[in-house]
């Protein structure tokens, strides 16, 4: 059966090491997994639910307090995952999944291969918190329109969002068709794009998907899962 993996990318991600994800693409990814739970702001359309065996990794120093680093095997794809309890051997997860390449998972972590072949733009409605302050937060229960892109675009645009509530252009949802690593794929580099400056990706407005880079945002939309990480709390 193939697998078909729903795969959440901030524009900022893009904007700093990624090369936009465009259909037809193939790629190599570093994938984490979150709890629904721990999602606050997640709509239905980017929650997936999946079938999968859990095995327990070395505790690093990026890990989060109080959590368990955990690895998810489901139809020959591997995801991080930072459990707020003991695993068990299969159990069937819903969550969502994001790129994790800027530390938020081991360097050593298996990646996963796929052919992208799906990309959609989420325009996600957000409201300014608090009144005034020019800092925005998506809307709860989320409300996220789609639109289909032959690829995501290298610049996210800017917005400064007027009136609250106003609606952001500033991730994509991705679907990443699953290669097992037994099967041969050409891939394109993942940092493809190279790192960027200036401020043209910068926005007021808080990531959706992956944990934000704290001098580059005015908000964080989603709290990191569990708390503060080791390494931040030293």
């Amino acid at each position: 059966m193939t697998l078909v993996l729903k795969v959440g990318v901030d524009g900022w991600v893009v904007g700093c090491c990624l090369a936009p994800p465009a259909v037809g693409h193939d790629v190599e990814w570093l994938l984490q997994f979150h709890e629904q739970a721990t999602m606050p702001f997640a709509d239905n359309e980017s929650l997936q639910s999946l079938e999968a065996t859990a095995s327990r990794r070395a505790e690093w120093d990026g890990l989060t307090l109080d959590r368990v680093p955990m690895m998810l095997r489901c139809g020959g794809a591997d995801l991080y995952w930072e459990s707020a309890r003991p695993p068990s051997d299969a159990q069937l997860l819903t969550g969502t999944i994001t790129i994790a390449q800027h530390g938020e998972a081991p360097k050593d972590f298996p990646t996963v291969q796929g052919r992208i072949r799906r990309v959609r733009m989420a325009h996600t409605l957000y409201e300014e918190q608090p009144p005034g302050s020019r800092s925005w937060t998506p809307v709860r229960p989320a409300d996220v329109r789609y639109e289909d892109r032959d690829a995501a675009p290298e610049w996210f645009p800017d917005h400064d969002g007027g009136t609250s509530p106003a609606r952001f252009s500033n991730s994509v949802l991705v679907e990443l068709q699953v290669v097992r690593g037994d099967v041969p794929l050409a891939k394109i580099t993942t940092d493809g794009a190279g790192a960027r400056s200036g401020s043209r990706w910068r926005t007021k407005a808080g990531s959706r998907f992956s944990r934000p880079v704290p001098d580059r945002l005015a908000t964080q939309a989603r709290p990191q899962v569990g708390g503060t990480s080791r390494r931040n709390g030293r």
